[in-house]
């Protein structure tokens, strides 16, 4: 793995291609034929009961990928050009 990059000085482009060959590579992701995504419901927020961690597993792939919620903000303000068509 290559650590002497800096993240901040990575382009998109970059960024998605370390994230695919860090899970198998492009081809693996192609042939995906299943997928489990688990989580563990254990943490209370403004009195919502939220996924604190979850778990994707892509049968095929090696690596999982573990996604940790910190924050939640319940009813936020967003801007409708967040639901624009992308170009």
């Amino acid at each position: 793995m290559d650590t002497t990059s800096s993240a901040t000085n990575l382009k998109a482009e970059q960024v998605i291609e370390k994230n695919l060959a860090a899970r198998g590579g492009l081809q693996a992701w192609r042939g995906v034929q299943r997928l489990s995504i688990s989580g563990k419901v254990d943490k209370t927020v403004s009195s919502l009961m939220i996924p604190y961690v979850m778990e994707t597993k892509v049968h095929g792939v090696k690596q999982p990928e573990k996604i940790e919620i910190e924050n939640i903000a319940v009813n936020p303000r967003v801007e409708d050009s967040r639901f624009a068509k992308l170009q």
